[in-house]
């Protein structure tokens, strides 16, 4: 196994563990297996389409206003809204990372957002897009905030909600 991500997505009671696992050999795509939460015991194996073989980023696969999002080594982001059947996310700008969903609209007042780092003329950026799939771009990334090789959770405390990510810095020992 190369890689592999479980997210759960559905409805509250209507909750499903979507596991998603790429072979050793890229080339022959994606498997998804998917489980109940209420029965994790029994898995299923799906279909699974529109995912560009041996491009996707499983690890920052990321869920987001009920849907999934997936960025690809290539730059492109893709979406699913059942786990199964992804589509490619049209006037995205060329996405690095995910780093996660930001839910500010649990008695916030905030807007919810999906946080990235993207790259436009060869500068990386960090940058959100908000619920209706419009972008907007931030600071410039800093040389050695890590953009792979990281780990992201999500923080609900308030008086605001956090994503943090765990790295190595790069050149680091």
């Amino acid at each position: 196994m190369k890689e592999q991500k479980v997210v759960t997505l559905g409805e509250e009671n209507n909750e499903y563990y979507y596991m998603y696992a790429q072979g050793t050999d890229a080339s022959k795509g994606y498997s998804l297996y998917s489980s109940s939460v209420s029965d994790a015991k029994s898995w299923t194996e799906m279909t699974l389409n529109g995912l560009p073989a041996g491009e996707v980023r499983l690890s920052q696969m990321t869920e987001y206003d009920d849907a999934l999002f997936v960025p690809t080594t290539k730059g492109a982001l893709y979406c699913s809204v059942n786990g199964q059947d992804w589509t490619l996310v049209d006037q995205t700008p060329s996405v690095n990372a995910l780093l996660g969903a930001i839910n500010n609209e649990i008695g916030l007042g905030q807007t919810s957002f999906l946080s990235a780092i993207v790259e436009e003329n060869g500068t990386r950026s960090f940058a959100f897009m908000d619920k209706d799939m419009k972008w907007t771009t931030g600071d410039v990334v800093p040389d050695e905030f890590p953009v792979s090789g990281f780990a992201c959770y999500y923080l609900n405390k308030k008086p605001k909600n956090q994503n943090h990510l765990l790295g190595i810095q790069p050149g680091a020992p």
